[in-house]
């Protein structure tokens, strides 16, 4: 169990992994049941979603996905800088010097 940061870089990945988690996760959410807000960051052209609606829908559900991958991929963030806190406030081992 190494030290690769401090604590002051593993507080701040806790903090930013905790938000990108809830955002994503909303995100995903919202993509999920085809929110009309989102509609512009989708990546399908006006003309094949007025034509192909089932495009629209597959796009959709993929840019959900991607929000809940990238949503996983903090929470394996949060769980590094997590343990990264815990080696910091372990303290060190006695040598008997």
């Amino acid at each position: 169990m190494k030290k690769i940061c401090g604590p002051t870089l593993s507080i701040c990945g806790i903090i930013l992994s905790v938000w990108g988690v809830i955002q994503l996760a909303i995100m995903g959410a919202f993509f999920y049941v085809r929110s009309v807000n989102l509609v512009e960051d989708v990546p399908i052209n006006e003309a094949d979603f007025i034509s192909h609606p089932e495009m629209a829908d597959a796009a959709y559900k993929q840019q959900a996905y991607n929000c809940w991958v990238c949503a996983a991929l903090y929470v394996l963030l949060l769980a590094f800088s997590g343990h990264q806190m815990m080696v910091n406030i372990r303290p060190a081992p006695y040598t008997g010097m």
